[in-house]
């Protein structure tokens, strides 16, 4: 989680998302959910990756509203993650 941070490269950040993401581990969802819609600072795979753990992870309104918002994102890749991530959820 500590990986998380705006500063982390890339490579480093994704590494650390996919290992929340094949764990469940719920600790990072802020993180993520920051990620996930941070367009300035972090890159597309960055960003679809952080979306679409959400959805394997995290079963909270918030997320549900995050994801909601990433559906509409410019990025293509992003907004396939949400729908991925969505339907996951089983909400």
């Amino acid at each position: 989680v500590k990986l998380l941070k705006p500063n982390t490269p890339d490579y480093l950040k994704q590494e650390a998302i996919y290992c929340l993401w094949m764990l469940g581990d719920r600790r990072g969802a802020n993180s993520l959910a920051r990620i996930a819609l941070d367009r300035t600072r972090e890159s597309d795979q960055t960003r679809l990756m952080a979306t679409e753990a959400l959805g394997n992870n995290v079963r909270k309104p918030f997320i549900q509203r995050i994801l909601a918002q990433a559906v509409l994102d410019p990025y293509v890749g992003v907004r396939k993650s949400a729908l991925c991530a969505v339907g996951r959820l089983h909400d």
